[in-house]
């Protein structure tokens, strides 16, 4: 697409029917296995003798033996459709209903019996990254009462850390249409949301059905602060491209507090944009002592070669992720840069991702190429340290082409990935690009490691010589003392106390 062929802004009216829209297209009985099959029953139960020859001959024997879950979902679709036409949309409701009374009823009694003296915290996010986990750590050390409630299901290998830390968790079965009617039977005397991209209108979501709670929306990347509508419009559809902008829009005119990794004179920047205002903080996500691990020897000790480690996103080369808008997408060359000076590079993905994945075959070829290049999975935070301190250096390095770069200006300015706060857990000095100018400024600052511009990368070995090393160590430990989350989560209560209208 054209900078002649991006569409117009679209109407509230159009917007809204979007919104509407997201619940309307939801027809799937989503929820646990007995709530399943209750409505199934209730299906048959309600056919015509015709249809119901259909669903118990064909349709129930393919939900019954399918372990697909993605056709099984189609199935349940299809039975749904079959419902609907025959006049029978009050039964997915009743489905619903039956589902807040059991598989939700212990969830929301624990919820809102813990509510009404201000310290009950309940996170809402799609999938729960882990800025929100670290606060919730330490929410409850200091007598908060915290639960979360997300749309999917936390994979296996993360369902024990997030149960350990929060006080309960629910999933809505990957269904918004239930997380809007579970939303409703919740009364927190804080929902703390989790704002990601393309899923803001969780943020609307919630304060609809907020009741007397407050609400605070928390961001990571913001939409329109990202790049330019015409160049978001370029790579993604207009429609879900103004969406975005429009329930960013809705937030900042509803919400009691944002939080976002950006300071102040960003955030008043993107918030004049919009019209809209409201309280604002700051809030990084801050070292655990829980999660920091120093180690007592590295990979290097035995030859002598430079050790670097990445542990991130890592973005694959499919068209979903275009160079224009993602600076990681060609992350590769710098990686073959290091390489040949004699470095010895892992990549750890986040724990979320699957790389075996179209799109990282460069990485592959890399590894073949290179016997010191590895890509390896990612690892939950309270373990990820006793990895990264293995290595020399940790790295948030890629390739920048300003030439084809067409993120926003003001957001390479203020950009502050979460990965360095993991880093800084290991103790390890930390290289990051010049080009992004809060992100270097913090490190190069602080002592913490190199902030490089990427014409620069191809002599970073020789660099590394005369870095002091120890002394970049030493002010890290002092930071991760002086800057821990035990220290730093009393700005978030400070907040909330404020909005509760404590003293």
């Amino acid at each position: 697409m054209n900078e002649l062929t991006v569409p117009p802004p679209h109407t509230e009216e159009m917007l809204e029917r979007w919104y509407q829209r997201v619940f309307a297209m939801e027809t799937a009985p989503f929820g646990d296995s007995p709530a399943v099959s209750a409505y199934i029953k209730d299906v048959i139960d309600h056919a015509a003798p015709e249809e119901r020859l259909i669903l118990v001959e064909q349709i129930l024997p393919a939900i019954e033996a399918c372990g697909d879950i993605e056709v099984k979902a189609e199935n349940l679709k299809y039975l749904s459709r079959i419902a609907h036409t025959g006049g029978h949309v009050h039964l997915l409701e009743r489905h619903d209903r039956r589902l807040l009374e059991t598989a939700f009823s212990d969830f929301s009694a624990t919820v809102n019996g813990a509510a009404g003296e201000g310290r009950c915290v309940l996170f809402v996010a799609q999938t729960p990254y882990f800025v929100i986990l670290r606060e919730a750590m330490y929410l409850r050390r200091n007598g908060y009462r915290v639960f979360l409630v997300s749309v999917w299901a936390l994979p296996e290998h993360l369902q024990d850390l997030f149960e350990e830390n929060f006080d309960a968790i629910a999933n809505t079965f990957g269904s918004f249409r239930v997380l809007k009617r579970l939303l409703g039977e919740l009364r927190p005397d804080i929902f703390h949301v989790q704002c990601w991209m393309w899923f803001y209108l969780i943020g609307r979501m919630v304060l609809e059905n907020k009741g007397e709670a407050k609400v605070v929306c928390e961001f990571y990347d913001i939409t329109s602060f990202y790049a330019k509508r015409e160049d978001l419009c370029r790579h993604w559809s207009s429609t879900a491209v103004d969406f975005d902008f429009a329930m960013e829009n809705y937030i900042l005119a509803r919400a009691d507090a944002v939080i976002t990794r950006f300071q102040d004179g960003f955030v008043e920047e993107w918030m004049n944009g919009h019209g809209e205002a409201t309280k604002h903080l700051r809030m990084l996500p801050y070292p655990c002592r829980e999660f920091t691990t120093y180690g007592a020897g590295k990979l290097s000790d035995g030859d002598g070669v430079v050790r670097l480690v990445y542990a991130g996103n890592i973005v694959p080369q499919t068209d979903s992720y275009p160079a224009e808008l993602y600076p990681t997408r060609n992350m590769h060359i710098a990686l073959r840069s290091m390489l040949e000076q004699g470095l010895a590079i892992d990549l750890l993905g986040v724990p979320y991702d699957d790389h075996d994945a179209v799109g990282f075959e460069v990485y592959k070829a890399l590894a073949g190429e290179f016997p010191r290049f590895r890509m390896m999975d990612g690892i939950p935070p309270d373990r990820l340290a006793e990895t990264l301190c293995q290595y020399d250096y940790a790295i948030n390095l890629f390739h920048v082409d300003m030439k084809v770069l067409r993120i926003s200006e003001a957001c390479m300015r203020a950009a502050m990935p979460a990965k360095l706060f993991s880093y800084l857990e290991a103790g390890l000095p930390i290289l990051v690009h010049s080009e992004y100018e809060n992100m270097a400024g913090f490190i190069a600052s602080n002592g913490f490691g190199l902030a490089v511009h990427t014409s620069e990368i191809g002599g970073i070995a020789a660099r590394l010589k005369d870095f002091d090393y120890e002394g970049a160590v030493a002010k890290i430990k002092a930071y991760n003392v002086e800057h821990g989350m035990d220290r730093k989560i009393g700005r978030l209560i400070a907040l909330y106390g404020e909005i509760m209208g404590r003293s």
